[in-house]
């Protein structure tokens, strides 16, 4: 097994995962690290929404402001 191969599968992403986040509680802080892992998610949740919507960075931009000014 490679080690692409291997870290495709559900408990080694698991695992890193679990200890990424636990190694940021030690350096970091509780609620520093929520914090991160909050906007870590909403940055996320932004580039999926523009690679649905097929929008470059400005259309996004574009689309926020018309949200935030109604």
């Amino acid at each position: 097994m490679t080690l692409q191969n291997l870290l495709k599968q559900p408990p080694v992403i698991g695992l890193l995962t679990g200890l990424l986040i636990a190694v940021l509680f030690l350096a970091l802080g509780f609620w520093r690290t929520v914090l991160l892992l909050l906007l870590a998610g909403a940055g996320w949740w932004c580039g999926s929404y523009m690679q649905k919507h097929h929008l470059t960075p400005n259309d996004f931009i574009v689309l926020i402001k018309s949200m935030l000014t109604k």
